[in-house]
């Protein structure tokens, strides 16, 4: 029996680097559910946990990297407060189809 995705052997590249480790979850999740493979990797040194100041870093297979990098360049970025204002209700069909950052 094959896998149905086999492990690649492919170098792993970084598409993006985010100060948090939440921060790049959200990268990691944002492109898994674009189908990209992605890893957050860094986040021990995030934060000054090891007593070095650094940043998470979203990583992809190198086949992947370009695709990856114009997903994030096409997200939105909205501030907490609008975040907060943001009518969930009134966009329950939006929230739906998985376009949450788009603009209402």
């Amino acid at each position: 029996m094959t896998s149905p995705d086999p492990v690649r052997n492919e170098t792993l590249v970084t598409v993006a680097s985010r100060p948090s480790e939440m921060e790049a979850a959200i990268l990691v999740n944002v492109l898994q559910d674009e189908g990209i493979r992605a890893v957050a990797m860094g986040g021990f040194t995030a934060g000054f946990r090891a007593e070095a100041p650094g940043w998470v870093q979203v990583r992809t297979f190198a086949s992947d990297a370009n695709a990856a990098r114009t997903i994030i360049s096409e997200l939105i970025p909205i501030s907490p407060d609008e975040f907060n204002e943001y009518d969930f209700d009134s966009n329950i069909a939006t929230l739906a189809d998985g376009h949450f950052l788009d603009p209402p």
